[in-house]
């Protein structure tokens, strides 16, 4: 029996290491990480890795929050990648019970709306796939200002249109 468990290449310990064991906020910096060098195909594996601990584990310590969800999607944002952003946007979303409106964040949506501005901007060359990118970022935009208005009736942490 092997006294180093190792997942993902990225995250090994010892189990004789209780003070350093793999929990929620050691794992989501190790995402930060790979999202900084431009790996986040490496950060969904850690992510879908806690996934998949919590979903079998007697305690929360493995559950993502917020934080990681939107760390995985700043890194498809940081290469451009709209449509895995999206992706990985709608699985947070959908994640209390497939409820898609709670879960998501102004972070999180700042992000894909990022990585599809990105998108369109990578694409000049083919004006098509650069409006379909476009049109994807505002779809988003509005998406998000209709779930906080619905939240609340008052202007709070909205990106207002003058901004953007």
């Amino acid at each position: 029996q092997p006294t180093i468990l190792q997942i993902p290449s990225a995250i090994s310990w010892n189990y004789k290491d209780k003070h350093h064991f793999p929990n929620q906020i050691r794992i989501t910096g190790v995402m930060r990480g790979q999202v900084r060098q431009k790996c986040p195909e490496e950060a969904e594996s850690l992510l879908h890795l806690m996934i998949k601990l919590a979903s079998t584990s007697q305690r929360n310590q493995f559950q993502p929050n917020e934080i990681g969800y939107a760390t995985v999607i700043d890194g498809y944002s940081r290469i451009c990648d709209g449509e895995n952003a999206e992706r990985l946007l709608q699985l947070m979303k959908g994640r209390f019970g497939g409820d898609t409106n709670n879960g998501a964040n102004v972070v999180a949506y700042n992000a894909a709306i990022s990585a599809w501005a990105r998108s369109a901007s990578r694409t000049e060359g083919n004006a098509s796939k650069s409006r379909y990118a476009a049109e994807k970022a505002e779809q988003l935009l509005r998406e998000m200002w209709s779930l906080e208005l619905e939240k609340d009736d008052r202007v709070s942490n909205l990106i207002l249109p003058d901004v953007v």
